[in-house]
């Protein structure tokens, strides 16, 4: 299962949005003052107002800010007779100490159109400037990443609802149907989700963390946890801020620092430090994936004490991040509450939505420097085989705010619809899913063996049997057939493999197939989750009947490596002959002995436990690809020998300025007596009337059009800025490609009845497209857009009709804004 199976599979599609609990606490009389504590909250939505300030004294600079949930704890000077209550956008309330002395300690904050009064710092020309450089240049030593080493533990609670708009209710004519929906919204939330973790981390940059406990209104046992990191960072100090799945520059960061409009709002002093409240949104003009919010910036350090973050450009779905930090050794900050919120206003036009919430609270956080000795697993998150197990007495005493009464409820209505339904087997069919299977009694039937399509076989129909789990987690046996009507051909293998772990990647299997291959043998393929279609539009196959063995290591995180040895009998089902060294016969069948070695180095990849599996999440460095192929004519005088080496390297990375950039860089070589089936086919994808873009491959060059035994290629894609919101059926995403390969092939005379050119010259393509040009919106979820693009040949293998040397292409697409 890979990054993007994971993304689809996990818990996160469920719902959401979070009430949070009102905690009002009476004020007592303490000897140096009196302590003030309660909530403040939106007066017109009811919602908590994160880090909203409570001040005294003269120009109101002395005083404390409320938490992630509007929560405040503050001794007020004896001297002082009043407080006021403030936050960025609202209008200010003043209290007298008397009004307070009456228990009403939850205060209501009302929306203000008010514009900022600028405050002014001495020998500053912008002060909020002034502070967002000083942020900037110590983001370094206040990032915990950064730190030698740390341990804490996390709660984390999700909750989910329906979001029902008041038109929504009033739009249903039924009245007793409308109370009940009323009366079930009210009752109870739509899920609830709590886990506790361990984590730890150090530098440079390692981290991981292991669920000690998890649970999910509705599932027993669930294999999966909700965790602070699933939609936001662990901390607001990366260059670009990952926020749900898309990337946003941070505004702490030295290069968009210059890109951002900040604002100096408040300014209080605590103790010796003073805290600067700064607004943040991006400069007018700019076009980047960039963010808004609320910073506030402590002089200790001049470190982020608070923040707050949205997208400044938003889509159907909703998103707010809230952090909040603290000096656990009075010295280095670190996270202490992490809160997300995001909301899917309606889906269509029900005005019935999604919302979701979520809340970490950190604690026992250690920042010894001797831990900078310990060990950080390289999975990063794991389930710990007692996770789902915990009784209600422990989760209590873990909870730092207890259950209110709609989660005590959604609890106890579906852990009791749940029992009487079996929910637990809809979760264990949801990991058989992720893996590509469909649980059937004692053994799984292979979903990705029932069907597919190629320009060779045509549609093809099929069955895949594993023996499943119930049988064993460390082996497996299995079988399949595929037919296809075109080729009306039947082609069929079985296998049986060994699992050392069976969360993990590494196997062991024998084989035997009869089956086809495509030639040119591509075993290296994009790191990244996108749609292919190469294998797809080519129609030339070659028939094998082989058997081996094959396996999978992995070495550590960033380490695969991958072996395979094979007696192969080879047919090409197009025509082809290939004369061999030393004056062997012309054949157009062959005998392979073969062995692989294939080396896969993904630096700084990241891996989790999900449904029971390690999966990928990727790595934002380059990720490296190499192989060495030998046919060996040891053991038969009809095999042939060769050797083959292939190398690969691909980068995926957000640059500020334009966006996401895409370099794939691949080479190869073969030496010895390997026919056109070993050798290399130039990389392209142009088939009459069939104009679909396929990424890091030729637009205009036909499939099989060149044929080489030594290559390079580079391919780069560069995006244009972030996307043109025109209204609501079309928001142009530009982009521009560059493609260059060269190749040659030291015996073209070996190879006959097969049309072909070498590539000496070079070939060269270069393209421009966008992607959303006219898009639409689906259950206002989502939108599928639809998008082209003009690719040209201007290279020395192009036709002297220019119109010829270019290639039109569509291309599909699926975005969230």
């Amino acid at each position: 299962m890979n990054q993007l199976v994971c993304r689809q599979l996990g818990w996160i599609p469920i719902f959401f949005s979070l009430l949070f609990v009102l905690l009002p606490f009476p004020e007592v009389q303490a000897q140096n003052g009196w302590k003030l504590s309660g909530q403040i909250l939106d007066a017109s939505t009811g919602q908590p107002l994160a880090f909203a300030h409570v001040t005294w004294g003269k120009d109101r600079k002395y005083g404390s800010v409320a938490d992630i949930r509007g929560e405040f704890d503050v001794t007020v000077p004896a001297s002082e007779s009043e407080i006021t209550v403030s936050y960025v956008g609202y209008i200010p309330r003043l209290f007298k100490r008397r009004e307070l002395e009456t228990g009403s300690t939850v205060i209501h904050l009302s929306p203000s159109n008010a514009s900022l009064d600028p405050v002014e710092i001495s020998g500053a020309r912008d002060p909020a400037r002034y502070v967002m450089k000083q942020v900037a240049k110590h983001r370094k030593k206040n990032a915990p990443r950064n730190l030698p080493g740390y341990t804490c533990e996390i709660y984390n609670k999700v909750v989910g609802d329906w979001a029902i708009m008041d038109s929504s209710l009033s739009g249903i004519a039924d009245s007793s149907e409308r109370e009940n929906l009323s009366e079930q919204v009210e009752k109870m939330a739509l899920v609830v989700l709590e886990s506790v973790t361990e984590r730890k981390g150090k530098a440079p940059d390692k981290a991981s963390q292991t669920v000690i406990a998890t649970k999910m209104s509705g599932l027993p046992n669930p294999t999966f946890a909700a965790l602070a990191t699933d939609f936001q960072p662990f901390s607001f100090y990366d260059d670009m801020i990952q926020i749900g799945d898309l990337s946003y520059a941070n505004p702490i960061g030295a290069v968009g620092i210059p890109r951002y409009h900040f604002a100096m709002a408040d300014t209080l002093y605590d103790g010796l430090d003073t805290i600067y409240q700064i607004t943040y949104k991006p400069k007018g003009g700019r076009k980047f994936n960039g963010l808004k919010g609320i910073l506030h910036v402590n002089t200790h350090r001049w470190a982020v004490q608070m923040v707050t973050a949205e997208p400044a450009i938003t889509g159907f779905w909703n998103m707010k991040i809230e952090q909040l930090y603290n000096r656990p050794d009075g010295e280095h900050w670190f996270p202490e509450q992490l809160n997300f919120k995001m909301q899917l206003a309606s889906m269509g036009e029900s005005g019935i939505g999604i919302e979701m919430s979520g809340r970490s609270d950190l604690r026992n956080v250690n920042l010894d420097p001797s831990l900078a000795r310990q060990k950080i697993k390289w999975v990063e998150v794991n389930l710990a085989d007692s996770a789902g197990y915990q009784d209600e007495g422990w989760w209590d005493a873990q909870r730092p705010v207890p259950l209110s009464i709609r989660e005590q409820n959604t609890y106890q209505l579906l852990d009791s619809v749940s029992e009487a339904h079996n929910f637990q087997r809809i979760m264990d069919m949801g990991e058989h899913f992720g893996k590509g299977r469909f649980p059937l009694g004692p053994v799984d039937i292979d979903l990705n063996r029932l069907g597919g399509f190629n320009l060779h076989e045509g549609l093809t129909l099929g069955l895949g049997v594993i023996s499943g789990d119930k049988i064993s987690r460390h082996w497996e046996l299995g079988g399949y057939f595929r037919y296809g009507f075109r080729d009306k051909r039947m082609k069929f293998g079985s296998s049986l493999s060994f699992l050392p772990n069976p969360k993990g990647q590494s196997f062991l299997q024998v084989f035997w197939e009869q089956d086809l291959e495509e030639p040119g043998l591509r075993i290296m393929s994009s790191p990244y989750p996108e749609v292919d279609f190469s294998r797809n539009i080519a129609d030339r196959r070659d028939r094998i009947n082989q058997f081996g063995f094959r396996s999978l290591l992995q070495i550590h995180k960033a380490w695969q490596l991958s072996l395979q040895a094979a007696h192969i009998e080879l047919r090409p089902a197009y025509p082809y002959q290939f004369q061999p060294e030393d004056g062997m016969p012309l054949s157009a069948a062959f005998i392979l002995d073969e062995t692989r070695v294939q080396l896969r180095y993904a630096p700084k990849e990241r891996w989790v436990e999900v449904m029971g599996q390690h999966v990928s999440m990727g790595s934002n460095l380059p990720v490296f690809q190499a192989a060495w192929i030998r046919g060996w004519d040891t053991f038969s005088d009809q095999a042939l020998a060769y050797d083959r080496l292939d190398f690969r390297m691909d980068w995926r990375g957000q640059t500020l300025w334009l966006g996401e950039t895409s370099i794939s860089v691949s080479a190869g070589k073969v030496w010895g007596n390997a026919p056109a089936p070993r050798l290399f086919f130039g990389q392209g994808s142009q088939v009459e009337d069939l104009r679909i873009w396929v990424p890091n491959t030729f637009q205009t060059m036909p499939v099989y059009a060149f044929l080489s035994d030594q290559y390079a290629s580079l391919f780069i894609r560069q995006q244009l800025g972030g996307p043109i919101p025109i209204s609501k059926f079309s928001a142009p995403q530009f982009y521009l490609s560059q493609g260059i390969a060269f190749g040659s092939l030291a015996h073209p005379e070996r190879h006959s009845a097969m049309p072909f050119q070498t590539m000496e010259r070079g070939y060269w393509e270069t393209g421009a497209w966008v992607d959303q040009a006219i898009r639409l919106p689906m259950l206002n979820a989502f939108y599928a857009g639809l998008g082209g693009g003009v690719f040209y040949n201007f290279g020395p293998y192009g036709s002297p009709d220019w119109q010829k040397n270019i290639a039109w292409k569509w291309a599909f697409t699926v975005a969230l804004r």
